[in-house]
């Protein structure tokens, strides 16, 4: 699929004059029209755009939670064991607040970490 997208984009490559012409008259026809055209490729492309950035927010918003419990049961964490617990994706850091009530002090947290791989 690709391939073919790549070959088709680049047999509709315009020269530069015609090209800067074509998107003049598009810009015209989407302002008539008071509706963009928005082609398959930008519609999935902001698609998995938005589903990126909710799960990047998701995981971001978990890792404070995480890290805010873990703060006042073990007190106060290294950088390191922060930006390390700020670096897993989201399924990881559902394991980690599995346990988070579990852990005592930082080393716990870490020792935990190395021994799961995360």
């Amino acid at each position: 699929m690709r391939e073919i997208f790549t070959l088709i984009d680049w047999m509709m490559h315009l020269r530069d004059d015609l090209a800067e012409r074509f998107k003049i008259e598009l810009e015209q026809f989407e302002e008539e029209r008071k509706m963009p055209y928005v082609t398959s490729v930008e519609r999935i492309a902001k698609a998995e755009g938005k589903a990126e950035g909710e799960a990047k927010g998701k995981a971001e918003g978990a890792a404070e939670v995480i890290l805010a419990v873990l703060r006042r049961g073990c007190g106060r964490l290294p950088k390191k064991l922060q930006d390390r617990i700020h670096g897993l994706p989201l399924e990881d850091l559902e394991k980690v607040q599995r346990r988070m009530f579990e852990f005592e002090k930082a080393g716990d947290v870490t020792d935990w970490l190395d021994a799961k791989g995360l």
